[in-house]
Protein backbone atom coordinates (compact mmCIF):
# COMPACT_ATOMS: atom_id res chain seq x y z
CA UNK A 1 0.00 0.00 0.00
CA UNK A 2 1.41 3.37 -1.01
CA UNK A 3 0.69 6.71 0.62
CA UNK A 4 0.51 9.92 -1.40
CA UNK A 5 3.22 12.34 -0.40
CA UNK A 6 2.11 15.66 1.05
CA UNK A 7 3.44 18.69 -0.79
CA UNK A 8 4.87 21.44 1.41
CA UNK A 9 5.78 24.80 -0.13
CA UNK A 10 8.12 27.09 1.83
CA UNK A 11 8.41 30.76 0.87
CA UNK A 12 11.67 31.98 2.39
CA UNK A 13 15.00 33.37 1.21
CA UNK A 14 16.90 30.50 2.80
CA UNK A 15 16.64 26.76 2.06
CA UNK A 16 17.55 26.05 5.70
CA UNK A 17 14.02 25.12 6.77
CA UNK A 18 13.50 22.89 3.73
CA UNK A 19 16.59 20.90 4.74
CA UNK A 20 15.46 20.76 8.37
CA UNK A 21 11.93 19.56 7.54
CA UNK A 22 13.25 17.00 5.07
CA UNK A 23 15.41 15.55 7.83
CA UNK A 24 12.57 15.63 10.37
CA UNK A 25 9.65 14.38 8.22
CA UNK A 26 11.47 12.19 5.73
CA UNK A 27 11.12 11.96 1.95
CA UNK A 28 8.56 9.13 2.19
CA UNK A 29 5.98 11.36 3.87
CA UNK A 30 6.33 14.61 2.00
CA UNK A 31 7.84 16.52 -0.87
CA UNK A 32 9.21 19.92 0.14
CA UNK A 33 10.21 22.81 -2.11
CA UNK A 34 11.36 26.37 -1.35
CA UNK A 35 10.87 29.53 -3.41
CA UNK A 36 12.38 32.89 -2.51
CA UNK A 37 9.66 35.38 -3.43
CA UNK A 38 5.90 35.82 -3.32
CA UNK A 39 5.70 36.16 -7.11
CA UNK A 40 7.35 32.78 -7.63
CA UNK A 41 5.21 31.34 -4.85
CA UNK A 42 1.93 32.24 -6.58
CA UNK A 43 3.06 30.55 -9.79
CA UNK A 44 4.22 27.49 -7.86
CA UNK A 45 0.94 27.26 -5.93
CA UNK A 46 -1.12 27.27 -9.13
CA UNK A 47 1.09 24.74 -10.91
CA UNK A 48 1.98 22.45 -7.98
CA UNK A 49 -1.13 22.58 -5.75
CA UNK A 50 0.60 22.19 -2.35
CA UNK A 51 -1.05 20.65 0.72
CA UNK A 52 0.62 23.07 3.16
CA UNK A 53 2.15 26.53 2.68
CA UNK A 54 4.75 28.03 5.02
CA UNK A 55 5.61 31.66 4.33
CA UNK A 56 7.89 34.14 5.98
CA UNK A 57 6.48 37.62 6.52
CA UNK A 58 9.49 39.10 4.74
CA UNK A 59 9.26 37.74 1.18
CA UNK A 60 10.20 40.61 -1.13
CA UNK A 61 7.85 43.16 -2.69
CA UNK A 62 4.72 41.40 -1.38
CA UNK A 63 4.65 40.75 2.35
CA UNK A 64 3.73 37.36 3.77
CA UNK A 65 0.54 38.94 5.12
CA UNK A 66 -0.49 40.12 1.66
CA UNK A 67 0.47 36.80 0.11
CA UNK A 68 -1.68 34.95 2.65
CA UNK A 69 -4.62 37.23 1.88
CA UNK A 70 -4.20 36.72 -1.88
CA UNK A 71 -4.17 32.93 -1.48
CA UNK A 72 -7.26 32.97 0.76
CA UNK A 73 -9.04 35.05 -1.90
CA UNK A 74 -8.42 32.30 -4.49
CA UNK A 75 -11.36 29.83 -4.25
CA UNK A 76 -9.30 26.87 -5.46
CA UNK A 77 -6.71 27.36 -2.69
CA UNK A 78 -8.69 28.92 0.17
CA UNK A 79 -8.68 25.61 2.03
CA UNK A 80 -4.90 25.10 1.90
CA UNK A 81 -3.46 25.59 5.43
CA UNK A 82 -1.00 28.48 5.70
CA UNK A 83 1.65 28.93 8.39
CA UNK A 84 3.01 32.46 8.81
CA UNK A 85 6.62 32.32 9.84
CA UNK A 86 8.42 35.29 11.46
CA UNK A 87 11.00 36.32 14.02
CA UNK A 88 8.53 38.74 15.64
CA UNK A 89 6.31 37.73 18.54
CA UNK A 90 4.43 41.00 18.98
CA UNK A 91 0.70 40.88 19.68
CA UNK A 92 -0.10 43.12 16.70
CA UNK A 93 1.58 40.59 14.39
CA UNK A 94 -0.59 37.78 15.77
CA UNK A 95 -3.71 39.91 15.17
CA UNK A 96 -2.69 40.77 11.62
CA UNK A 97 -2.04 37.10 10.91
CA UNK A 98 -5.60 36.28 12.02
CA UNK A 99 -7.04 39.18 10.00
CA UNK A 100 -5.58 37.89 6.72
CA UNK A 101 -6.82 34.35 7.33
CA UNK A 102 -3.56 32.65 8.36
CA UNK A 103 -4.22 29.22 9.82
CA UNK A 104 -1.15 29.05 12.06
CA UNK A 105 1.58 31.33 13.33
CA UNK A 106 5.09 30.05 14.12
CA UNK A 107 7.97 32.08 15.49
CA UNK A 108 11.39 31.59 13.91
CA UNK A 109 13.46 30.18 16.74
CA UNK A 110 15.02 26.89 17.84
CA UNK A 111 11.56 25.35 18.37
CA UNK A 112 10.21 26.30 14.93
CA UNK A 113 10.80 22.98 13.16
CA UNK A 114 9.21 21.06 16.01
CA UNK A 115 6.17 23.35 15.94
CA UNK A 116 5.77 22.87 12.18
CA UNK A 117 6.05 19.10 12.56
CA UNK A 118 3.26 19.13 15.17
CA UNK A 119 1.04 21.09 12.77
CA UNK A 120 1.88 18.70 9.91
CA UNK A 121 1.07 15.67 12.08
CA UNK A 122 -2.22 17.22 13.24
CA UNK A 123 -3.26 18.08 9.68
CA UNK A 124 -2.41 14.57 8.47
CA UNK A 125 -4.48 13.04 11.28
CA UNK A 126 -7.45 15.32 10.64
CA UNK A 127 -7.31 14.61 6.90
CA UNK A 128 -7.52 10.86 7.47
CA UNK A 129 -10.39 11.30 9.94
CA UNK A 130 -12.43 13.54 7.67
CA UNK A 131 -12.52 11.01 4.82
CA UNK A 132 -13.93 8.38 7.18
CA UNK A 133 -16.86 10.67 8.07
CA UNK A 134 -17.72 12.29 4.73
CA UNK A 135 -21.11 10.53 4.55
CA UNK A 136 -22.23 12.48 7.64
CA UNK A 137 -21.39 15.97 6.43
CA UNK A 138 -23.77 17.01 3.74
CA UNK A 139 -26.82 18.11 5.72
CA UNK A 140 -25.77 21.75 6.14
CA UNK A 141 -25.92 23.45 2.76
CA UNK A 142 -27.10 27.02 3.44
CA UNK A 143 -24.98 29.20 5.71
CA UNK A 144 -25.61 32.78 6.79
CA UNK A 145 -22.27 34.57 7.17
CA UNK A 146 -22.39 37.79 9.20
CA UNK A 147 -19.28 39.99 9.32
CA UNK A 148 -18.68 43.70 8.75
CA UNK A 149 -15.37 43.00 6.98
CA UNK A 150 -15.89 42.20 3.30
CA UNK A 151 -12.37 40.74 3.22
CA UNK A 152 -13.09 38.32 6.06
CA UNK A 153 -16.44 37.37 4.49
CA UNK A 154 -14.59 36.55 1.26
CA UNK A 155 -12.01 34.43 3.11
CA UNK A 156 -14.62 32.48 5.10
CA UNK A 157 -16.91 32.09 2.09
CA UNK A 158 -14.04 30.60 0.08
CA UNK A 159 -13.30 28.17 2.92
CA UNK A 160 -16.97 27.18 3.13
CA UNK A 161 -17.13 26.67 -0.62
CA UNK A 162 -13.95 24.57 -0.51
CA UNK A 163 -15.56 22.16 2.02
CA UNK A 164 -18.75 21.72 -0.02
CA UNK A 165 -21.21 24.34 1.27
CA UNK A 166 -23.58 25.04 -1.61
CA UNK A 167 -24.96 28.45 -0.64
CA UNK A 168 -23.47 31.25 1.49
CA UNK A 169 -25.69 34.26 2.25
CA UNK A 170 -23.69 37.30 3.34
CA UNK A 171 -24.65 40.05 5.80
CA UNK A 172 -22.56 43.00 6.95
CA UNK A 173 -23.93 43.43 10.50
CA UNK A 174 -26.41 41.92 12.95
CA UNK A 175 -29.40 43.90 11.67
CA UNK A 176 -28.66 42.87 8.09
CA UNK A 177 -28.16 39.31 9.32
CA UNK A 178 -31.61 39.14 10.92
CA UNK A 179 -33.18 40.43 7.71
CA UNK A 180 -31.30 37.85 5.61
CA UNK A 181 -32.29 35.09 8.03
CA UNK A 182 -35.98 35.99 7.69
CA UNK A 183 -35.73 35.96 3.89
CA UNK A 184 -33.75 32.72 3.38
CA UNK A 185 -33.71 29.05 4.38
CA UNK A 186 -30.64 28.86 6.65
CA UNK A 187 -29.03 25.73 8.15
CA UNK A 188 -26.28 27.49 10.14
CA UNK A 189 -25.16 31.01 11.09
CA UNK A 190 -21.51 32.01 11.33
CA UNK A 191 -21.10 35.45 12.87
CA UNK A 192 -18.37 37.85 13.87
CA UNK A 193 -18.37 39.36 17.37
CA UNK A 194 -17.76 43.12 16.92
CA UNK A 195 -19.83 44.87 14.25
CA UNK A 196 -21.46 48.31 13.81
CA UNK A 197 -25.23 48.87 13.86
CA UNK A 198 -25.83 45.59 15.73
CA UNK A 199 -23.07 43.33 17.06
CA UNK A 200 -23.04 39.55 16.92
CA UNK A 201 -24.07 38.99 20.53
CA UNK A 202 -27.14 41.25 20.28
CA UNK A 203 -28.16 39.59 17.00
CA UNK A 204 -27.93 36.14 18.59
CA UNK A 205 -29.98 37.22 21.63
CA UNK A 206 -32.76 38.44 19.32
CA UNK A 207 -32.66 35.33 17.13
CA UNK A 208 -32.96 33.04 20.15
CA UNK A 209 -36.13 34.85 21.27
CA UNK A 210 -37.90 33.28 18.29
CA UNK A 211 -38.71 29.64 19.12
CA UNK A 212 -38.42 28.48 15.51
CA UNK A 213 -34.67 29.21 15.69
CA UNK A 214 -34.07 27.39 18.98
CA UNK A 215 -32.16 24.54 17.30
CA UNK A 216 -30.43 26.60 14.60
CA UNK A 217 -26.63 26.18 14.95
CA UNK A 218 -24.96 29.57 15.53
CA UNK A 219 -21.16 29.77 15.51
CA UNK A 220 -19.22 32.81 16.70
CA UNK A 221 -15.93 33.57 14.99
CA UNK A 222 -13.82 35.69 17.30
CA UNK A 223 -10.40 36.64 18.57
CA UNK A 224 -11.92 37.66 21.92
CA UNK A 225 -10.63 36.41 25.26
CA UNK A 226 -12.05 33.22 26.78
CA UNK A 227 -14.16 35.09 29.37
CA UNK A 228 -16.03 37.02 26.66
CA UNK A 229 -16.60 33.87 24.60
CA UNK A 230 -18.08 32.14 27.66
CA UNK A 231 -20.54 35.03 28.05
CA UNK A 232 -21.61 34.55 24.44
CA UNK A 233 -22.05 30.80 25.01
CA UNK A 234 -24.47 31.61 27.82
CA UNK A 235 -26.43 33.91 25.51
CA UNK A 236 -27.13 31.24 22.90
CA UNK A 237 -24.22 30.51 20.57
CA UNK A 238 -23.80 26.83 19.74
CA UNK A 239 -20.01 26.89 19.40
CA UNK A 240 -17.16 29.17 18.42
CA UNK A 241 -14.05 29.28 16.28
CA UNK A 242 -11.14 31.28 17.61
CA UNK A 243 -9.13 33.22 15.03
CA UNK A 244 -7.01 32.09 13.32
CA UNK A 245 -8.72 28.88 12.20
CA UNK A 246 -8.31 26.69 9.13
CA UNK A 247 -10.49 24.83 6.66
CA UNK A 248 -10.26 21.58 8.64
CA UNK A 249 -11.45 23.37 11.79
CA UNK A 250 -14.44 24.67 9.83
CA UNK A 251 -15.13 21.28 8.25
CA UNK A 252 -15.14 19.53 11.62
CA UNK A 253 -17.53 22.13 13.02
CA UNK A 254 -19.92 21.78 10.07
CA UNK A 255 -19.73 17.98 10.46
CA UNK A 256 -20.56 18.28 14.16
CA UNK A 257 -23.79 20.13 13.49
CA UNK A 258 -24.61 17.98 10.45
CA UNK A 259 -24.55 14.98 12.77
CA UNK A 260 -26.81 16.87 15.18
CA UNK A 261 -29.24 17.47 12.32
CA UNK A 262 -29.20 13.78 11.48
CA UNK A 263 -30.05 12.89 15.08
CA UNK A 264 -32.94 15.33 15.28
CA UNK A 265 -34.35 14.16 11.97
CA UNK A 266 -34.67 10.51 13.08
Amino acid sequence: MTTDKKKILIIDESPLYEHGLNSMLGSKLCEIETVKSADLALLKIIRWNPDLIITSIEVGNISGFDLCLIIKMMPDFAGVPIILFTSSDEKCVHKKAADVGADYYVRKDTKALGAIKKIFDALSHEKSSEFQQDHEKRQIQNVLLVDDSSTMRKIIKNILTSIGIANVVEAENGKDGMEKLAANEIDMIISDWSMPVMNGVEMIKRIRRDQKYNNLPIVMVSAEVQEEIEKAMNLGISDYLRKPFNALDMKQLVAKFSMNLNISAN
